[in-house]
C-alpha cells in the first residue's frame, strides 16, 4: 500500500509526527491493522459500511500525530 507510505512521508515532512514513534513500524502497524479490519469485513464478522472503515483507520493514524 503505497498510500500508507506517503500519508507518513507526507506527515513526517510536515513534521507532525510524535517524536518517538517508529515510522515503519507504524506502517506495519496500519497494514496489519486494515488486513484485520478487511478480514473481518469479508467474512462477515462485523457489518461496517465505508464511513466506519475511513473513521477507525483515520482514527489509527491520529495515535501518530502530535497534539
Amino acid at each position: 500500500m503505497r498510500g500508507i507510505h506517503k500519508v507518513f512521508a507526507y506527515l513526517q515532512q510536515e513534521n507532525l509526527l510524535k517524536e518517538e514513534i517508529v515510522v515503519q513500524d507504524e506502517i506495519d502497524h496500519l497494514h496489519a491493522f486494515i488486513d484485520g479490519l478487511a478480514l473481518h469485513v469479508l467474512m462477515g464478522f462485523v457489518a461496517m459500511d465505508k464511513k466506519r472503515l475511513y473513521c477507525l483507520i483515520e482514527k489509527e493514524i491520529d495515535k501518530n500525530i502530535k497534539a
